[in-house]
């Protein structure tokens, strides 16, 4: 790269982004240059691709640390939570809500994040429902295992609109990989920029990417906050600028939404925070549907203006919020 680097006509800096397929991180660190303020190199961390439906609170922060434990002395961590290779994340942690909270973490931990076409309005895998429509040659190579072995489901056209043949994306009626059996109705670009409210999960994406030009997040410090099975957190700061960063990992709904609301404190664990917070964003599913008012206390209830009590900050399953903290 260097070699590449010096001989191009005007010789700026290149940068080399790999992919290197290895559960065991540590492999990573080989692939990192000797002097990262020189060669541009960045092998991705493919560790938060591999979250499940079993992932909780303690198992994200090992996650988190690996990566940023292993780096060499100067490198900058880089984060993955989708890819052409996986099932979209929208399934694969067990509940189609966590879409906004993974987008969170992904553009809000320190470092690089790289998204998966589709990611920033919640798309779901397509249906694949026998081996005559498998496309990928890893599908097509395994026989009856092919439903296992293909990597088609995520790689259906992207959904444009509600209305234009095959979702905006071909004039053709059919195409190469089926469309996402939810392409008509929410899960579009047309929709999800039309809608005046805020609570769509491409609105929660555009949020999150002016907050990354914040200097709490473009060179803040970064430290855990309160992690249980339940509940991830994790606070940027730089001067005044904080902000908590929460993620609710339980899967399963109740039934009953008063037991599904839980308040957690986030005034103990490691960061020992004080003062209040203002929500900055937070998941789709944390606000009613159909213009129904919000629950009393609960994060849908308070504008970007009101003040909540960090020792009693409400979320339900597979939600996630950003909060501004203001001082005691």
């Amino acid at each position: 790269m260097d070699d590449y680097s010096s001989k191009s006509e005007k010789k700026e800096p290149k940068l080399l982004i790999l992919e290197v397929v290895d559960k065991n991180s540590s492999q990573l660190v080989k692939y990192y240059p000797e002097d990262p303020f020189g060669t541009g190199a960045m092998p991705f961390y493919m560790g938060l691709i591999f979250m499940t439906d079993q992932t909780d609170g303690f198992a994200v922060q090992k996650l988190v640390e690996e990566n940023l434990d292993m780096l060499p002395k100067g490198a900058w961590p880089n984060w993955v939570i989708g890819n052409h290779d996986q099932r979209r994340a929208t399934g694969r942690l067990g509940n189609k809500d966590f879409v906004d909270g993974l987008n969170i973490l992904n553009l809000l931990l320190p470092g690089i994040p790289t998204t998966y076409y589709g990611e920033e309005i919640g798309m779901r895998d397509t249906l694949i429902n026998s081996r005559e429509e498998v496309k990928d040659p890893q599908g097509c190579n395994f026989g009856d295992e092919w439903a296992k072995k293909t990597r088609d489901y995520c790689r259906s056209p992207m959904q444009w609109d509600s209305h234009n043949t095959s979702a905006g994306f071909s004039t053709n009626v059919t195409t190469w990989l089926p469309l996402a059996p939810d392409w008509n109705n929410t899960i579009n670009v047309e929709y999800q920029t039309s809608k005046s409210s805020n609570q769509t999960h491409y609105s929660v994406f555009k949020r999150l990417i002016q907050i990354r030009g914040t200097p709490a997040f473009q060179s803040g410090t970064f430290r855990h906050a309160l992690v249980t099975r339940d509940i991830y957190s994790f606070v940027r700061e730089s001067g005044e600028q904080s902000y908590l960063i929460a993620l609710d990992m339980r899967r399963n709904s109740s039934g009953d939404p008063s037991k599904d609301r839980v308040k957690y404190d986030f005034t103990g664990g490691a960061a020992k925070l004080t003062g209040k917070g203002r929500v900055v964003t937070a998941s789709v599913n944390l606000y009613p549907k159909g213009g129904a008012p919000a629950p009393e206390n609960s994060i849908a209830s308070y504008g970007t203006t009101e003040e909540i009590n960090l020792t009693s900050v409400e979320l339900i399953p597979a939600s996630a919020v950003v909060l501004r903290i203001t001082p005691a």
